[in-house]
Order: structure tokens, then sequence, then C-alpha cells
């Protein structure tokens, strides 16, 4: 974009105040934020249920709540997989990590033995950042009115199951079956 080599990029860049100065942002079209991984039989469901738990995340993660008044001891590990099995084994009560790296591993190697048991913690997503100009406002107004259209007749997630996605707000748990 700096370069004007595209008029718009699908990218993760957030939309701060800073970078609102310089581009256009649609809304976030596929949500990848932390979520929380718990064992299948846990009644944990948000941060907040985490005071006093101890709770996994990868070396090098971002934190995303305030480590000296949330009551949350994280526990750093160099990968996710030594996280869940400590997370099976109840060394730990939860895991957090991106949600497209939650479902994935969940799906795949845990089924029926861990859950995603919350939404995204943190607002991230792909999303249409384009340079601030007319042309450029019209495309992501257009964007923005088609996404929120679709996520309201249920196409948008028809797209996710047809892809084997996830829609990570609705906390679903396994991509649904395909109807013909």
């Amino acid at each position: 974009l700096k370069r004007k080599e595209f008029d718009a990029v699908i990218s993760t860049l957030a939309p701060t105040p800073l970078n609102r100065q310089q581009y256009l942002f649609s809304l976030p079209f596929f949500e990848v934020g932390p979520v929380l991984v718990v064992r299948q039989d846990s009644q944990l469901s948000s941060v907040d249920d985490l005071k006093g738990k101890t709770v996994g995340i990868k070396r090098g993660d971002s934190i995303l709540v305030d480590q000296t008044s949330s009551g949350i001891l994280f526990i750093p590990y160099d990968s996710h997989l030594t996280a869940f099995d400590d997370l099976q084994i109840k060394k730990i009560e939860g895991v957090i990590l991106p949600a497209s790296a939650a479902y994935t591993f969940i799906k795949v190697f845990y089924a029926g033995r861990l859950k995603v048991a919350s939404s995204p913690l943190r607002e991230e997503g792909l999303r249409i950042v384009a340079e601030k100009s007319i042309a450029n406002h019209y495309l992501i107004e257009t964007f923005n009115k088609g996404l929120k259209e679709a996520m309201m007749d249920g196409s948008y997630d028809s797209l996710l199951i047809k892809w084997s996605l996830i829609n990570p707000r609705k906390n679903a748990q396994e991509p649904a079956e395909v109807k013909e």
C-alpha cells in the first residue's frame, strides 16, 4: 500500500487511531483473535473464570489481560502441544492461543477431549485495508454492507462451512456438516 502497488490488501493490521489516520479498514471478515481452550468437561468459559487458575500460553505470545490484577498465573510453553498435554493431565486449567490454531489442534489432535470455551478474547481479524481515497471509501462501505448482509442471511456461515472453517463468535466446536 505504501508503495502504491495495490489499492487494497487483506491484512490483520489493527485499526488503531494511528493506523486510521493513514488507512481505511473494513470490518473483520474472519476473526483470528485468541481464545480459551479447556478440557471437554470444564465449566470455564471466559477470562473472568480464570482468576486463581493457571493458564498456558506459548512463549512469546502477547498477553491479553493485565497480569498483575487478573489473578491468573500464566505458564509459558515452548509449544501449544505441550501446553495441551498439561491441560489434559490437569496441570493447568486452560490454554490461550489464536482461534485458527486452537480449532485446528483440537480437530486434528484433541477431538472430544478439549474444547474452545470462549469467543475471541481480543478483536483481531482479517480485513480489507486500503489507502484513503474516495474510491476506496466506497470499496470499504460496499464490502462492509455485503459482509453484514451475508452474516444476517446465513450465507457467511455457509461459506465457512464449505471451506471447513469455524465462526469463533458462535463458539462452535466443530464445523457443521454441509447439507446438499
